[in-house]
């Protein structure tokens, strides 16, 4: 089975809102992770969000830090999924 490198881009997690602060990273480069996983919590003005992986592969890149701001649709990390 080939293995792709999927970019999971930080949704819209409230309205209107523009970028959110990374409060947290819960996995590591090179961990495994399943399809709705949480992976990372992120705090905008109104709530700590937690993000969960849309898909079940290994870390392959976090593309932030704890304390970053980050734009909605910027990156967050990379994940290598199957298939």
């Amino acid at each position: 089975m080939s293995e792709s490198v999927k970019v999971f881009n930080l949704p819209d997690v409230g309205e209107g809102l523009v970028e959110a602060r990374v409060e947290a990273i819960k996995v590591a480069e090179g961990d495994k992770v399943e399809r709705f996983e949480v992976i990372a919590e992120v705090e905008t003005d109104k709530a700590v969000v937690e993000l969960s992986s849309p898909w079940t592969g290994t870390v392959h890149k976090i593309c932030c830090a704890v304390d970053d701001y980050v734009e909605v649709g910027a990156p967050v990390m990379e994940i290598a999924v199957d298939g």
